[in-house]
């Protein structure tokens, strides 16, 4: 079996520590959302955790801040990421052939 290298440890290190970030970001989004004074709180937090096993890590921070809504251009990006499906979301945001939405001239990636 062959020996990792210092920099092949170095990039497994950083991943599981974005990996431990991204963790402590979604439960402080749920923790804030099932803290908040609405008659919906409890069915909002369930959709949105369930949202969020539905999508890849490198979605969930931008997701989280929209729905905290801490900043309307995540709440764009997160929109129309969900639109997309999540996967390749870049390129497909680029490509977005959506010219009647509303949110199309405010799009991420152009």
């Amino acid at each position: 079996m062959a020996k990792l290298t210092e920099e092949h440890k170095k990039k497994l290190s950083d991943g599981r520590q974005q990996a431990k970030d991204i963790n402590s970001h979604v439960k402080t989004c749920i923790t804030a959302i099932s803290k908040q004074r609405s008659p919906e709180k409890a069915v909002r937090t369930r959709l949105v955790e369930d949202r969020l096993k539905e999508m890849p890590s490198n979605t969930k921070k931008a997701y989280c801040t929209a729905v905290l809504g801490k900043s309307r251009v995540a709440g764009v990006k997160a929109f129309c990421q969900m639109c997309v499906g999540w996967e390749g979301y870049v390129e497909n945001i680029r490509g977005c052939t959506g010219l009647d939405c509303p949110l199309y001239p405010y799009r991420p990636y152009k």
